[in-house]
């Protein structure tokens, strides 16, 4: 689930830094999922830039008077501490099941 989380976030993050044609809608719903999904997960600090984020953009401020494009790469900031974090605490084991990761990490507690 960690790393589904990580990548669906990264691909949304993705889209955003890419998407200079998208409606603003689909960016702050973008943003909104990415703030969502770590707050489900424990990360604090990117829910937090997300959802700061997402205010401004829905409180209906252009781009610029909210400084969009620093905080986007800010919030990626985020996203990349989350990811290197987590990959410290849940280190990807390839040959392992869903299952056995569990059951290592619960008996190990």
């Amino acid at each position: 689930l960690v790393d589904q989380f990580l990548d669906d976030a990264r691909a949304r993050l993705g889209r955003v830094l890419a998407g200079a044609d998208m409606a603003r809608s689909d960016v702050e719903r973008e943003i909104h999922s990415v703030g969502s999904s770590a707050a489900t997960f424990g990360a604090l600090r990117l829910e937090r830039r997300a959802r700061d984020l997402e205010h401004d953009c829905r409180a209906g401020l252009s781009f610029e008077e909210i400084d969009f494009d620093r905080r986007l790469v800010v919030l990626n900031g985020a996203l990349s501490e989350t990811e290197n974090t987590f990959r410290k605490a849940y280190p990807p084991n390839q040959n392992a099941s869903s299952e056995e990761i569990v059951l290592t990490r619960h008996a190990g507690e």
